[in-house]
């Protein structure tokens, strides 16, 4: 769950997580450039605390627009993509994926997941 102590897909204590994660950036720095991209997200939402905010549009992209996506810029720094081969497994790839997508906020009235969206306010 985000937000928790817990990772999302290994359920994992948070803090062994990022020691993980660090550990790939030391071999990829285009990871901790990631982590600084989901940390100004964070820092800009905690400040402004919009009415609408989608963690998938950030993650994922929009349509037309998913090159520019957290996760395709992830999935060229690690995974079965990456250029060191120590960051070519599953396990590397998961645990990016699980840290940084966990560090975003949650969503808000973005209409996912059964969470409540209503147009007039975002008018």
């Amino acid at each position: 769950m985000k937000g928790s102590n817990r990772s999302l897909l290994r359920h994992v204590p948070m803090a062994q997580l990022r020691e993980e994660f660090l550990a790939l950036a030391a071999l990829e720095p285009r990871l901790l450039k990631l982590l600084a991209r989901v940390e100004t997200i964070r820092r800009e939402d905690e400040h402004s605390r919009p009415h609408y905010f989608c963690a998938n549009v950030h993650w994922y992209g929009t349509a037309g627009n998913w090159l520019h996506s957290i996760r395709e810029d992830m999935i060229n720094a690690v995974g079965w993509e990456a250029s060191h081969t120590k960051l070519r497994t599953s396990k590397a790839y998961d645990c990016a994926c699980d840290y940084l997508y966990s560090l975003l906020p949650h969503c808000r009235n973005c209409g996912e997941l059964g969470i409540p969206y209503d147009a007039r306010l975002s008018q």
